[in-house]
């Protein structure tokens, strides 16, 4: 039997992907400066590792509709004595968190304890072999010094518009000085965005958990009523996740437990495996349909693990 790991460190294409081609490694990732930010890392000697943690960064300035240092980070690896590796740096509810709040869809409320920066910094110890600070060196820079935004960035933010506009750092970073979202090609500067990974590259993650970065979040959640805390932010790490294993069509194929979706995924493809091969494909995603549903429904009986994710 054929054992296909997956070998993406975490998921950096979307949509469409940028690629780069060296002798024995490659490069893709949602925007071609976040790319580029990869392959540099490789020509200064690094490592699959570094490209990916260098490329996560640098998709936080260049792609923040879909990527920022406030979200989440899931990551499946393989490590070089061939073992499966999984990271949890999900995003998780505050320490004071009551399920029967009021649910939300946008604003203060919504934001959970963010995961990327120490999902990144778990990735690369013991794995990447470049210093933390140079891998952050191509998000500074694009921070600093500007980048050109892309059409489908831009169109993201324009449909967006009515929510960015309702808080004042959103309207800051966002909007123009005429109050309009950036259009495509437009060059955007994010200084306060490079000081924040300036810290970052300095201190490691501790840089944006505790300190003053930390107490600066933290006084500006209870500013606007959020409960997130200062303690939150300082207690959170980002964990070993478990790396679970199923079969289609003669393959192994690995994800990731909970919170991952990799459980259902699994289960989908392992229903689909017993499925008579279709003969058009109309028919192939009704089987697939049915299967997704049936794998979704299963979740439920799934086990929660102790902490709980956004």
């Amino acid at each position: 039997m054929k054992n296909y790991a997956l070998k993406l460190l975490f998921l950096l294409i979307a949509f469409q992907g940028f690629g780069q081609k060296y002798a024995n490694n490659a490069v893709s990732a949602a925007h071609p400066l976040a790319t580029d930010a990869g392959a540099l890392m490789y020509q200064q000697g690094g490592n699959a590792y570094d490209a990916a943690v260098a490329a996560a960064f640098a998709l936080a300035v260049v792609e923040p509709s879909m990527s920022g240092l406030g979200g989440r980070l899931q990551a499946i690896y393989q490590t070089s004595e061939g073992l499966t590796r999984g990271i949890d740096a999900s995003t998780e509810v505050p320490s004071n968190y009551k399920s029967t709040q009021e649910k939300y869809s946008e604003g203060y409320e919504t934001i959970g304890i963010p995961g990327v920066v120490r999902g990144l910094e778990k990735l690369h110890a013991g794995n990447g072999v470049l210093p933390w600070k140079t891998l952050l060196e191509p998000a500074i820079n694009y921070a600093k010094n500007g980048y050109e935004i892309l059409p489908g960035e831009a169109a993201r933010q324009a449909a967006a518009k009515s929510s960015i506009e309702k808080y004042p750092g959103t309207k800051q970073n966002f909007l123009t000085p005429n109050n309009q979202t950036y259009t495509a090609g437009s060059r955007v500067v994010q200084k306060d965005l490079a000081r924040t990974l300036e810290v970052i590259a300095r201190r490691g993650a501790d840089g944006f958990y505790t300190g003053k970065m930390a107490r600066t979040i933290a006084k500006d959640m209870k500013k606007n009523n959020h409960i997130l805390s200062y303690q939150d932010l300082k207690n959170y790490q980002a964990l070993d996740l478990k790396v679970l294993e199923g079969t289609f069509r003669g393959h192994t194929i690995k994800s990731l437990y909970l919170p991952s979706y990799g459980a259902i995924t699994l289960q989908i493809l392992q229903i689909a495996d017993h499925f008579t091969p279709p003969t058009n494909n109309t028919e192939w995603t009704n089987q697939l349909g049915h299967a997704s549903e049936i794998g979704y429904q299963h979740r439920a009986f799934q086990q929660i693990p102790d902490s709980l994710a956004s």
